[in-house]
């Protein structure tokens, strides 16, 4: 029974939006398989599952304009200190050579848009690009160069985590336009002796805008990794996430695809955070709504501490107006705001929609805490209430 009720207990532990700052950075691991395959006018077929490490650095923090979904506040994130390694096979017929890339000169680069109120994905680029080897007896010869461009942009932003995540079997669905574009090109070394004719060079752009909705489930904590704890959200189609408080990021994204057409693809993509260095939180604590839920366009009191008589502007991000007031000389904060007259895109099975709101204390720092909306009433509650 004890047993039980522990792990009931961990279940129900609700964890809020996380504050990033800039500087804070995380040391990644990535894995997929590359490749694509042709019928004409030769049958080839080439395949690189690969494994690149490198460092997302949180560099600033700003409102940028998207193309469709107007101004969002986000953190930019910058790729670096990217590696790429793995091996590989081309075949042609009956020509079969196995492949590596070339380390250290293989690398990867990018950066990512995170919204600041829910750790959406707003816009993400990255570019892989290396040398291939074959192995011809004794010595590893330049077989081909690869480039792959990658940019995935959702509008609106992707949001993949309901904060606060605290209700086990909750639910959301978040109907998006996805899009993606770059290019993959393979280009043939000139210089290796190949057996037979030397291939075409592959060079493959794409630039496909889909309608997808995803479903997204959070179902419980379960150990994953080194984290013994995570929240585990299940994604359709076919994606896992577990969140982990302690680094404020997902420590495990696995099971997404990508198909580029004509034959490219990018398969079993799966992420792992191995390590994270993460300024401290300012001392804005305890914060909360009263009431917790709000209707929309309810005036709402904003509770916490922070340094006494320090002012105070908290905003509702994506409104363009908030609240001011100071702490109280014991460093109470009681500051009235009013819930927006609108929902987010994902309301959920546990509350009417989700916003990030930006608590700034001067001197002091900024923290984001989320508003939960109340859940409209159904048709059969409106019905009951008309009948009593």
């Amino acid at each position: 029974m004890a047993l039980a009720a522990t792990k009931a207990a961990a279940a129900a532990t609700p964890v809020d939006v996380p504050t990033w700052q800039v500087g804070d950075r995380w040391l990644v691991k990535q894995s997929f398989n590359l490749g694509f395959s042709t019928t004409t006018p030769v049958a080839l077929s080439f395949s690189l599952p690969t494994t690149e490490t490198y460092r997302l650095l949180v560099t600033d923090l700003a409102d940028r304009a998207t193309t469709s979904s107007g101004t969002i506040r986000v953190y930019r994130r910058v790729r670096a200190s990217g590696l790429v390694s793995g091996s590989g096979q081309f075949s042609s017929g009956s020509l079969t050579i196995n492949f590596r890339w070339r380390e250290p000169q293989s690398n990867t680069s990018g950066q990512d848009w995170i919204s600041e109120g829910d750790l959406s994905r707003v816009h993400e680029f990255s570019r892989l690009s290396g040398t291939l080897e074959a192995r011809v007896g004794p010595v590893w010869l330049d077989f081909a160069t690869v480039t792959l461009d990658l940019t995935m942009d959702s509008s609106p932003p992707r949001e993949e985590a309901d904060f606060p995540i605290s209700t086990v079997g909750e639910s959301w669905r978040m109907p998006v336009r996805q899009r993606v574009y770059g290019r993959f090109q393979v280009a043939w070394s000139p210089a290796f002796a190949w057996p037979g004719a030397r291939p075409a060079n592959f060079n493959q752009s794409f630039d496909a805008s889909t309608p997808i909705t995803f479903r997204y489930s959070y179902t419980g904590r379960e150990a994953r990794g080194a984290y013994p704890q995570t929240y585990h959200i299940r994604a359709f189609p076919g994606a896992s996430l577990w969140y982990e408080p302690g680094i404020k990021e997902y420590a495990e994204v696995s099971g997404n695809s990508l198909d580029f057409g004509r034959g490219s693809r990018l398969q079993n993509l799966k992420t792992v955070i191995t390590s994270s260095t993460l300024a401290a939180d300012p001392q804005i604590l305890g914060l909360q709504f009263s009431p917790s839920r709000p209707s929309q366009g309810q005036q709402v009191w904003l509770l916490g501490s922070t340094t006494p008589t320090a002012q105070i502007n908290a905003i509702v991000l994506g409104e363009r107006f908030g609240s001011r007031g100071q702490a109280s000389s014991g460093g109470s904060i009681f500051l009235l705001m009013r819930a927006p007259r609108r929902s987010d895109y994902s309301p959920s099975t546990d509350d009417g929609g989700s916003l990030g709101v930006e608590v700034t204390v001067q001197g002091v720092g900024r923290k984001v805490v989320t508003l939960q909306l109340a859940s409209p009433p159904s048709s059969a509650q409106r019905v009951w209430q008309l009948y009593r």
